[in-house]
C-alpha cells in the first residue's frame, strides 16, 4: 500500500471476515471432496464389477453352446 493512503476500518473488517470465513470452511471442503472422491471410486469399482460380471455370463453361454454342440455332434451310441 502506498504511503499516506488510508483505507476505510469497514472495508478492512469486511475482507477480514471474508479470509476467516476461507479459512473456517477450508476443512468442511476438504472432507467433502475426500468423501465425494470416496463415493466416485466406489462407483467406478461397482461399475467394473458388473462389466466382469457380465463378461463371464457371456463365456458361460459361449462354454455351454460348444459343450452342446460337441455332446449332439457325437450322436448317439450304438445299443451294446
Amino acid at each position: 500500500m502506498a504511503n499516506g493512503t488510508s483505507v476505510n476500518p469497514q472495508v478492512v473488517d469486511a475482507v477480514t471476515a471474508v479470509d476467516m470465513n476461507v479459512v473456517g470452511a477450508s476443512p468442511a471442503m476438504a472432507m467433502g471432496m475426500l468423501f465425494q472422491l470416496g463415493a466416485d471410486a466406489v462407483g467406478l469399482a461397482m461399475q467394473n464389477a458388473t462389466a466382469i460380471q457380465n463378461g463371464m455370463a457371456q463365456v458361460t453361454v459361449a462354454l455351454v453352446s460348444t459343450s452342446c454342440a460337441m455332446i449332439v455332434a457325437q450322436g448317439p451310441k450304438a445299443p451294446t
